[in-house]
């Protein structure tokens, strides 16, 4: 479960900025394979006309699939972060205004749980009793999805590591696209 202080802490604009990088990432791989392609096997094919030049083709096209595989694993990767990132902040602004909630109604929230309690001692009226419950399951809500958000995450970033040594295109395209 994310905690309190974990969502309150949080920093949804470094996973954002994660993500331009490794779309950056990505798109080096795809140009790497672009120039592969096109410098590589294009000019050994013209000019290496033997079974050892086939050869040398079939290694560089080789590269420039893994090249190409790895860039839309990573771009996986970067929609991933990028997802974390925007629902991240969401949550996080949720979580402030359910504390600015509480606060505007007298109430304080504890900074290691997030429990909402009054500031002063009761007896307190039933909208007062309303109004903490209220606080504290706008907290508690915040809370959970930010803890499904995580595991959502978590899982697809496991797909993708478990992804890996895969060498098909279409299968890191399609991993990318389930992400």
């Amino acid at each position: 479960m994310v905690s309190y202080q974990a969502l309150r802490d949080a920093r949804p604009a470094a996973w954002t900025g994660a993500a331009d990088d490794w779309v950056r990432l990505a798109q080096q791989c795809e140009q790497a394979a672009v120039d592969i392609y096109h410098q590589g096997t294009a000019r050994v094919t013209d000019h290496w006309k033997d079974e050892v030049g086939d050869l040398a083709v079939n290694e560089l096209a080789d590269l420039a699939n893994s090249y190409q595989v790895a860039g839309a694993t990573i771009r996986g990767a970067a929609m991933i972060l990028e997802g974390l990132g925007e629902s991240a902040g969401l949550t996080q602004r949720t979580l402030q205004s359910a504390v600015d909630y509480a606060h505007q109604h007298g109430m304080v929230v504890d900074e290691g749980t997030g429990r909402v309690s009054f500031q002063q001692a009761g007896p307190h009226t039933a909208d007062e009793e309303r109004a903490r419950n209220l606080a504290d399951q706008l907290i508690a809500q915040a809370l959970a999805a930010a803890t499904q958000i995580d595991e959502e995450a978590k899982a697809e970033l496991d797909k993708l590591a478990a992804a890996v040594n895969n060498t098909s295109l279409d299968q890191a395209k399609n991993d990318q696209n389930t992400a």
